[in-house]
């Protein structure tokens, strides 16, 4: 929950100052109403709030799973270094569309922009709690003889037992749907949209995956955490579309989407997660003229 803190206080700014903007004269690509849509993403966030006060009994354990034996398997598995790389992606994936944003021209749309993608994470945040509270199932690593992570569930108390469906998972898809699609319907690139795609997609698969290497999810929550966020990323800022209607992605960008789901899945499988030693690898966006790109940098024992 706090790394969801931390991330709405990056996209809280953002939408603080969107209200300074104004519409041009060109086709309009977004509608907003600034009291109303400010107005949704305060009792989206207010009621995220309320559903964390939820009771959860931390002694339940489910007898089957929903993939079957595909998220059986997953039991008793845990990995505190998965989990804090899983938390740095989702940061990256929730920033960079802001960085996509900066490095382009602002205009009078870029407030309109900046409110609709705080709003796709407000709600998506008050979605994922509402379900997750409701469900109460427990975390993979909840089922480990283990007796460090056993204490380790004990301290983390409810949190141990809101697996269903993966937040990291909605808000990362959420975020890089929402993102580039408000990128893709200002921009006149082919090759700038398409990137947008591949870069925002590749680090919302890698965080997904990280949370089942982690133990933190099963399969299942992370696929349905995945499909209700990218739904919700691209259901707002449609909703919003101006005059120039609804965006729809090209043939390119859909080989982008499908590019960026494939590489960020086999990319995080590959990162070695021992606590000590190993290869080092970092991912972080690189903003380039007309685009953006990913930057991978580390090194290999």
């Amino acid at each position: 929950m706090r790394t969801y803190l931390r991330l709405l206080s990056a996209v809280a700014l953002v939408c603080a100052t969107a209200g300074s903007a104004r519409a041009q004269s060109t086709p309009d690509t977004t509608d907003v109403n600034y009291p109303i849509d400010g107005a949704i993403i305060g009792i989206s966030l207010a009621g995220a709030y309320l559903f964390t006060l939820m009771p959860v009994d931390t002694d339940r354990s489910w007898e089957s799973e929903l993939f079957g034996t595909f998220d059986q398997r997953l039991r008793g598995r845990f990995s505190k270094r998965a989990a804090k790389i899983s938390d740095a992606t989702l940061v990256l994936t929730v920033t960079t569309p802001m960085l996509e944003q900066l490095g382009r021209d602002v205009d009078g749309r870029t407030g309109e922009r900046a409110m609709i993608y705080g709003q796709t994470f407000a709600l998506n945040l008050a979605g994922t709690a509402a379900v997750k509270y409701i469900v109460k199932r427990p975390r993979p690593y909840t089922y480990s003889e283990s007796e460090s992570v056993v204490r380790y569930a004990a301290d983390a108390g409810k949190d141990s037992h809101v697996s269903f469906y993966s937040g990291h998972a909605s808000i990362a898809f959420s975020s890089a749907v929402a993102g580039s699609y408000l990128y893709a319907a200002d921009s006149t690139s082919r090759a700038g949209k398409a990137s947008a795609w591949l870069v925002n997609i590749t680090l919302a698969a890698a965080t997904a995956n990280l949370r089942v290497r982690a133990g933190k999810h099963f399969y299942s929550d992370v696929v349905i955490g995945a499909l209700i966020g990218s739904a919700l990323g691209y259901a707002v800022p449609a909703f919003h579309a101006g005059d120039a209607g609804v965006y729809t992605p090209s043939a390119l960008e859909l080989g982008a989407i499908a590019g960026g789901v494939v590489l960020g899945t086999a990319a995080s499988q590959l990162i070695p997660l021992g606590e000590t030693g190993g290869t080092k690898m970092t991912l972080a966006p690189a903003m380039i003229k007309g685009g953006t790109g990913l930057a991978i940098s580390g090194s290999l024992k």
